[in-house]
This record gives C-alpha cells, sequence and structure tokens, in this order.
C-alpha cells in the first residue's frame, strides 16, 4: 500500500497494489491512485477499505445470484419443460421473471447505502 500526494510519488503509486491520495493532491497522483480521500484525512482510509470490501462482496453476491437465476430461468423460457408439461412459458411471465431479478439486484446492492461509516 502506498499513500501520497506528490509527483515525486507518481511511480510508486502506480505501482503499489493498493494506493491512495488526498484530495488535495496533485492530478497526475489523483490519476494513479485507487482510492482519493476527498476529506483530506488519512483516518478515513481504513472506512474506504472497509468500504470497498463490503462493495466487493456485494457484486459477488449479485454476481451469483444473477448466474444460478438466470441458469435455472433461460433453459425454462426456451422450452424445456415443453416436452414434460406440453406448455410453454407465457411472456408476461417470463418479463415478470426477468424483472423480479433485477429488482433483487437492485435491492442488494442498496445494502451498500445503509453501510454506517461514521465520517
Amino acid at each position: 500500500m502506498m499513500i501520497g500526494d506528490g509527483i515525486n510519488d507518481a511511480e510508486a503509486l502506480a505501482y503499489a497494489h493498493i494506493s491512495a491520495t488526498l484530495g488535495n493532491s496533485t492530478s497526475l497522483a489523483l490519476d494513479l491512485s485507487g482510492i482519493t480521500l476527498t476529506h483530506g484525512k488519512l483516518l478515513h482510509l481504513p472506512l474506504s477499505i472497509h468500504l470497498a470490501r463490503f462493495t466487493r462482496k456485494i457484486i459477488h453476491q449479485n454476481l451469483v445470484w444473477t448466474f444460478v437465476y438466470n441458469v435455472l430461468c433461460i433453459p425454462i423460457a426456451a422450452g424445456v419443460l415443453f416436452p414434460f408439461t406440453g406448455q410453454l412459458l407465457n411472456p408476461m411471465i417470463a418479463a415478470a421473471a426477468m424483472s423480479i431479478s433485477s429488482i433483487m439486484v437492485v435491492s442488494n446492492s442498496l445494502r451498500i447505502k445503509k453501510l454506517n461509516l461514521q465520517i
């Protein structure tokens, strides 16, 4: 991890796995850093890392949810159950099912807003 604020830190910021700068740093440092602390306080860095980890967890949950949901629902929408039931999926039901999937992803993503970060 590298924390820098000027041109002399640019190369280290570019090669660091995690790099952070303060909001009032040079434009080169801001471009190269992964985290920009807009309030200019290093005390917010642990909160930023916590937020990033929580966001990554939510993204992973959304990807798993959509993968499982689509693996199950796309074959049903394509008619894989037709030989067994003799019925196809109604397009209105398919549209509602897709909307439910989108609502689940958005609802899960909104959990990030409820994260209590004391800044």
